[in-house]
């Protein structure tokens, strides 16, 4: 059998229909609360409820075009910044950065917006309805009940136009704001969380359901000891109240599970897939971003991955000896000789101390974000000051201040790095914080004197690497950090260089391995 054509729209339809969509989800949340008013109405059919039936045939539609009126209105206030943005990205027509940061934002925000309008509109509704109801003396004692049966249908109403704006957002309008992802990065938006979704359908299908099914056990026991009907039929009636609610609560459970179990599935199984392309060696798929939660961070840090290791490839490819772009330009300038020079250099060491049991107790892909995190930011600190990366080993950084291109200040400019290096894992570490994550402690070795500097390798692979003593004390400085309870250790070689601007504490001569004589160090405070 041949597949029927996939319907190809227009860019002026994809505007439209993503501008009408939008609002599609609380539209149809909101009629089927209506619905289910009108259902529960008829099944409870209560003699003194109907004694309020005129009163509520003029009041209910009334409201409910009052209502429809206001939310409407304030709909299409509210949505204008994103049906521009729309626009703009959907048509190709200008649209200022303003304008569409102004837009993502409140397609971001749009489900807990109507989630809030709604749950005014309901409670605006429970308190006209029940003061409807009061009026007539013979219904005035159900107006408790109407209040609190139409609230709980609009907390049902308000989550689900929760569930359904939220997927509409992510597997149709998201991608149109978002081609290439990005949706976590966006300030001034709440963070559709997993725990707030999951905790949000516990509510809807648990305790919204018991609190529905108590107030109709409650009213019943209440129309019975006031006499209002026979316990019989007061029973025969409430069976039926009940049967009908559970039909609504278990129907409305099925339709917000599925919804956030296909929101999930996607995106898991978008993940997966990249991942497996990566598996292979193909770098050139990214992950769909839909999604500002856990999985859409995620999502984000899958894509950065990847673009660093198609960058990878391409430097491999290209420049695949050689790491940096210092070197490469040194390189192919011919500054660089192939038996290497001897060099006065300053040569910094920084390593994570107690990474291991984070490690052990973090799920693989959270620690990636971690070190990867750690490595952006002291690699920052050290490009700052014109030094170069080396590598990175394991969780150890060596870096080099002097090669290949000489600087004469070196010692300062590594004792500069260090201080910001120290700065910015501050910073990191608040960050990891409001995560939940431990915070990261790193000790860092400086020593100055002279490498031989020089491209070492196989024929096939080679690096630009630093060979000599000086590189060796550097890094048996870095491992002394913690005997002294420090987190940076200076070299005297160094400290001869640094002027009063850096506060210096002299600690005891130390043996070194490697060394004769004792090491005079210093604490850079």
């Amino acid at each position: 059998m041949e597949r029927a054509p996939r319907l190809r729209l227009s860019p002026g339809a994809k505007c439209r229909l993503a501008c009408m969509s939008l609002g599609l989800g609380n539209v149809i949340a909101n009629l089927a609360g209506i619905l289910v008013v009108e259902i529960l109405d008829y099944a409870m059919a209560s003699p003194t409820l109907g004694a309020a039936a005129p009163v509520l045939q003029v009041v209910f539609p009334a409201f409910v075009a009052v209502a429809s009126l206001l939310v409407a209105s304030f709909q299409i206030v509210y949505e204008r910044p994103i049906r521009q943005a729309f626009r703009g990205m959907i048509l190709g027509q200008e649209v200022s950065p303003k304008t569409l940061a102004r837009g993502r934002r409140r397609l971001l925000n749009s489900p807990y917006v109507m989630v809030l309008l709604n749950l005014a509109v309901w409670c605006a509704a429970a308190f006209v309805f029940s003061r409807a109801v009061a009026t007539v003396p013979e219904a005035r004692h159900v107006a408790a009940m109407v209040a609190m049966r139409t609230i709980i249908i609009g907390l049902i109403t308000s989550s689900a136009a929760f569930f359904l704006l939220d997927h509409m957002i992510q597997h149709r309008l998201a991608l149109l704001l978002f081609p290439e992802g990005g949706l976590s990065r966006v300030r001034g938006v709440m963070k559709s969380r997993l725990v707030v979704r999951l905790l949000a359908l516990i509510f809807t299908t648990v305790i919204v359901p018991f609190a529905a099914v108590l107030l109709t056990i409650r009213a019943s026991a209440r129309a019975v000891l006031m006499g209002v009907r026979p316990a019989e039929v007061v029973l025969e009636r409430m069976q039926t109240v009940v049967v009908v609610e559970a039909i609504i609560f278990v129907i409305t459970a099925c339709a917000l599970t599925g919804l956030m179990a296909m929101s999930l599935r996607i995106q898991l199984r978008e993940i997966v897939g990249v991942l497996r392309e990566v598996a292979k060696g193909r770098f050139g798929r990214q992950v769909v971003v839909t999604s500002n939660d856990e999985i859409g961070f995620t999502a984000d840090a899958i894509n950065e991955m990847t673009k660093g290791l198609r960058e990878r490839d391409l430097i491999k490819e290209t420049f695949g000896k050689y790491v940096s772009h210092e070197v490469r330009d040194e390189i192919l300038a011919g500054n660089i000789p192939l038996d290497g020079e001897h060099k006065e250099v300053t040569v910094l060491f920084a390593d994570l101390r107690n990474f291991t049991p984070l490690v052990e107790s973090t799920p693989p892909k959270e620690v990636v974000v971690i070190i990867n995190g750690y490595f952006k930011e002291m690699s920052e600190a050290v490009q700052q000051q014109g030094g170069l990366v080396l590598q990175f080993i394991g969780d150890e950084i060596e870096a080099v201040f002097g090669a290949p291109l000489a600087l004469d200040d070196h010692p300062r400019r590594a004792a500069r790095a260090a201080l910001e290096m120290r700065r910015r894992l501050a910073l990191l570490n608040q960050e990891l914080a409001e995560l939940g994550y431990p915070p990261l402690q790193h000790g860092v070795g400086i020593h100055s004197g002279q490498v031989l500097a020089a491209n070492i390798g196989s024929p096939d692979r080679l690096s630009y690497a630093l060979v000599g003593d000086t590189v060796n004390l550097a890094s048996r400085l870095q491992g002394l950090c913690k005997e002294f309870g420090v987190d940076i250790l200076l070299s005297d070689a160094t400290a001869a260089f640094l002027g009063p601007e850096f506060g210096l504490g002299e600690l005891p001569p130390t043996m070194v391995k490697g060394k004769s004589e004792p090491v005079r160090i210093f604490a850079l405070e």
